[in-house]
């Protein structure tokens, strides 16, 4: 009689009782695109018990270079729903919980009960909002970056006193983006697969690399950069001014081709009101695509926007033109 994780458990490092440990883990990932939708479909290969997805976006054009778990049938789609149906094809007995939701100080919370955090978002500031939330919680958080043909990957141990997200990256203001720069689809994949293989490594109770890790997939470089927590960090002091509230009320990306609006506390939006009250170019899963003041923009439910403008004067003021009439 088969059994699909007989390859894994032959392995020493995993063996019968660690996949049964996998099978009574919680693992939950933020982010469902280039690099999570690998995550997601690795863990699910490997019998990880329950996989918690937040990711509020859908799946679009461009996304099918790169992430892994999309087709051209699911653009349009929210991609927890899309990522759903094709992990319970591939694995029908695991747990998924979805949440069609971009994480904020208000939905922070889906990721109560998980046994480590995976960082897949392509936003900062939700990176440094989920690090507060990780130290707070005490739960490991595995951070994860890509652009154009390297990557970087650091696992955040509450417990060890060892450096945070906020003691590497605090004074980052904006990091390079994909839209921007640009990324190989084998980018995404190799720092996915290795952020898996420390989540692994964490679940089973193992050495994880305690450095900040570093490749380029083009070059073949893989390096290893030791790191230190910082005596001044305000979150391993205990401060967590993005849980409390303690920022602007939205943020801004902006790129060449766009600028996405982030409401830090989430902001519902009633998809069927705005749409009495504009131009709608396209009705999709959870979002629509309008015309409002001549521009463009993409709206969520859960109120994030991408608007085809360059400036974030002019969206910060379509943006909240959007939020009074909903």
């Amino acid at each position: 009689m088969q059994d699909r994780y007989a390859r894994q458990e032959v392995l020493r490092i995993i063996g019968k009782e660690g996949q049964k440990r996998l099978g009574q883990a919680v693992v939950g990932i933020v982010g469902l695109g280039a690099l999570g939708s690998v995550a997601a479909e690795l863990l699910a290969r490997a019998g990880v018990g329950t996989l918690v997805l937040c990711d509020g976006d859908i799946v679009e054009l461009d996304n099918l270079q790169r992430q892994a778990l999309y087709a051209e049938a699911d653009i349009g789609k929210q991609k927890v729903s899309a990522a759903t149906h094709r992990l319970r094809e591939i694995n029908s007995a695991i747990t998924i919980t979805a949440h069609a939701n971009h994480i904020t100080t208000s939905t922070v919370a889906l990721l109560a009960d998980v046994h480590v955090i995976l960082d897949c978002t392509d936003n900062l500031q939700a990176r440094f909002l989920c690090n507060e939330y990780a130290m707070r919680e005490n739960i490991p958080f595995i951070y994860c970056g890509a652009v154009e043909t390297r990557g970087m990957i650091y696992v955040v141990d509450p417990e060890s006193g060892r450096a945070c997200f906020n003691c590497l990256f605090s004074s980052l203001k904006s990091v390079e983006n994909c839209e921007d720069a640009g990324v190989l689809n084998v980018t995404t994949h190799t720092a996915a697969s290795l952020q898996v293989t420390e989540a692994l490594k964490v679940l089973l109770g193992r050495q994880y690399c305690r450095g900040l890790r570093s490749f380029d997939v083009w070059s073949g470089r893989f390096e290893e950069f030791g790191v230190q927590a910082r005596s001044d960090c305000p979150v391993c002091a205990g401060t967590y001014d993005r849980l409390t509230g303690k920022v602007p009320p939205l943020e801004f990306c902006v790129t060449k081709r766009s600028v996405k609006v982030r409401p830090n506390k989430g902001r519902s939006v009633n998809l069927e009101k705005l749409g009495e009250s504009c131009d709608v170019l396209e009705r999709l899963d959870g979002a629509l695509r309008i015309r409002l003041d001549g521009r463009e923009v993409l709206v969520t439910r859960d109120g994030f926007l991408e608007l085809a403008v360059r400036d974030q004067d002019e969206a910060r003021r379509i943006a909240e033109h959007i939020y009074t009439l909903t």
